[in-house]
């Protein structure tokens, strides 16, 4: 069970557990708000549906949630309300490391596989795809032609703005700021923050590269 304080004294949000359709195909979580003298019965988290998930996640109402046995959500992960997620029925997945935030109406479809290192923030509706189809066939409409995947790391410690779209093949390193409404499609995985000086054996705050 994950309970989180809302604004009201004595009244924590809950969230649950909610199938949509009758053949479980997608699963949808919802806040529900309660007070201490509440006896309405609390559901928990159905954990087994996913590949793994670890303390303290929340996953606000409106969120859908397709193939979930191929997701991995790390401690204390938060997703916002109305999310498209999709871990696909095959292939590596998608992971979320400890203490990642990810805004309201993101679209994250991980057909190609998706990592996302702790301590990274995703702004509200960032696109995330890894798949397109093969452009180079001809004779035939593209949407038939044949589907290729590729896959999107973000590492840890990141910041993705508002609105940016991470196409198949898009490579974030440690410790990087993705500026709001940026298209990123290639490897910038080698543009990590790194160390400028230490300080009494300790490192000092990273510089931070700026992805546009």
């Amino acid at each position: 069970m994950v309970q989180r304080k809302s604004l009201g004294e004595g009244i924590h949000r809950k969230v649950t557990k909610y199938l949509v359709d009758a053949e479980n195909e997608y699963l949808m979580w919802k806040v529900k708000r309660f007070t201490h003298n509440n006896k309405e019965i609390e559901d928990e988290i159905d954990t087994e549906r996913f590949k793994h998930v670890k303390n303290g996640v929340v996953v606000e109402c409106g969120t859908r949630i397709f193939n979930s046995a191929n997701i991995s959500l790390g401690e204390s992960v938060y997703i916002g309300h109305g999310c498209f997620i999709d871990g696909y029925h095959e292939g590596p997945g998608l992971e979320i490391g400890d203490n990642c935030w990810m805004g309201p109406g993101c679209y994250i479809h991980a057909a190609g596989g998706i990592k996302i290192g702790k301590n990274t923030g995703i702004g509200p509706h960032v696109k995330m795809l890894t798949s397109y189809h093969d452009m180079h066939q001809t004779g035939k409409p593209v949407i038939e032609n044949e589907l290729k995947f590729e896959g999107i790391e973000i590492g840890g410690d990141c910041d993705i703005g508002m609105g940016v779209m991470l196409l198949p093949g898009a490579k974030i390193g440690r410790g990087c700021i993705v500026e709001a409404g940026a298209i990123v499609r290639e490897d910038l995985s080698g543009c990590e923050a790194r160390i400028i000086k230490m300080k009494d054996g300790r490192a000092e705050p990273h510089e931070v590269r700026r992805v546009i």
